[in-house]
């Protein structure tokens, strides 16, 4: 992107920061032995597209939790037409994601997909894990478009509880 600005006998191009689309994970809260699905949204800004997108997640033990034991998944949000690619990383909190639009680009905001996250069955009520996107990087027509990680999110192992459970 440029921006052009004309005085009398000048003009002036620049190079004009992009503005970054940003990828971010919600908290979440599970109870020992549980998927928990935490929900990744992208937003996209106004006059911008994407139409694929990489990253990564983990997701970190915090005050005694203990380390994933099963590895994470992916679940792209059936409206989003595409297809993904999952690659497992070197230990059960570790995972990449890339994913392929096969229709119109991705605008505005929008809920991608989630990470499935097994909780421990040793862990218990309070302890907490961080999830944390990295590595995140996007195109539209094979073009490199700025894409961020937003904040790192909590996942709070809880009793949780369906009506009819008690």
């Amino acid at each position: 992107n440029y921006a052009i600005s004309f005085t009398p006998g000048n003009l002036t191009v620049s190079d004009v920061a992009q503005t970054a689309s940003v990828l971010s994970a919600a908290g979440g809260l599970g109870s020992p032995g549980s998927v928990v699905r935490v929900m990744l949204s992208l937003a996209v800004p106004t006059s911008y597209a994407i139409d694929a997108l990489t990253f990564g997640v983990t997701v970190t033990p915090q005050n005694g939790a203990p380390n994933l034991t099963a590895p994470m998944g992916f679940s792209l949000d059936s409206s989003v037409g595409g297809s993904q690619l999952i690659a497992s990383g070197n230990s059960p909190s570790v995972i990449g994601v890339f994913y392929q639009s096969s229709g119109p680009a991705l605008t505005g905001s929008l809920h991608l997909g989630d990470v499935l996250v097994t909780i421990p069955a040793a862990a218990t009520v309070g302890q907490t894990y961080t999830v944390h996107i990295y590595n995140t990087s996007a195109a539209v027509s094979s073009q490199s478009v700025a894409l961020s990680a937003g904040a790192d999110s909590t996942l709070t192992v809880a009793a949780v509880y369906l009506v009819g459970d008690v």
